[in-house]
């Protein structure tokens, strides 16, 4: 808010990468850049956006800036603004909260492996797929489903496991038995009892599943 009547305040907004350091100087800045103008287009990485003539002793003048083009950058950016008036008399720096205060990222993530089942139940269903993405910001993978056999889409129900716990443990127990065939080849059985703890919430019911296998296989020994 300025204390003299009808002037012409400017407002500089400075954007830089996290790791880079922001200007300190409290003067008009000698380079600024018009709104719009592109981020690689504007050395200085310093816009003005200016007010009409007008008295702000009381209602202070408000702005906004656009830059276009804002390249990727996985440490994110920061971001400070500056007000002058016509006068050149400046205010502080004032820096917007903790950095980053925000990232660009228009890199899609990689597309997972073939969706395929682990378990299946009377009532429930468990699905595996390959590696997530190794992007930088990536955030979750969504599954869609309907009934029938038909395609899916991204407009078909989206699955939303509200009632998985962040934590969850499992235990197995089992035993593992060889037959000795002949001196070159045994059989394999191993029964094996899976438990799951706090997997769900109690919206679930406290429920808590287990499985019960019997795994098998042949040996050969050289």
């Amino acid at each position: 808010t300025d204390v003299n009547i009808n002037e012409n305040l400017t407002l500089f907004f400075e954007v830089a990468s996290t790791s880079q350091a922001f200007t300190t100087a409290t003067s008009v800045p000698a380079s600024s850049c018009l709104n719009g103008t592109t981020y690689y287009s504007c050395p200085s990485r310093i816009w003005a956006a200016t007010s009409t003539t007008g008295d702000y002793r009381v209602n202070g003048f408000k702005a906004t800036t656009s830059i276009i083009t804002i390249p990727d950058l996985s440490v994110g950016y920061k971001w400070q603004v500056l007000s002058c008036d016509d006068d050149n008399e400046c205010s502080d720096w004032t820096q917007f909260n903790t950095p980053p205060n925000f990232r660009i990222d228009t890199l899609a993530p990689t597309i997972p492996g073939d969706l395929g089942t682990t378990t299946v139940q009377s009532t429930s269903i468990t699905l595996s797929f390959g590696a997530t993405t190794t992007e930088d910001n990536f955030y979750r993978y969504r599954i869609f489903y309907k009934a029938g056999t038909s395609g899916v889409t991204e407009g078909d129900t989206p699955h939303n496991d509200t009632d998985l716990n962040n934590i969850n443990f499992s235990g197995n127990l089992g035993v593992d038995l060889d037959y000795k065939i002949n001196n070159s080849w045994y059989l394999n059985v191993a029964p094996m009892f899976k438990y799951q703890f706090n997997t769900y919430s109690n919206n679930s019911g406290n429920f808590r599943p287990y499985y019960f296998g019997v795994y098998s296989g042949l040996n050969f020994k050289f």
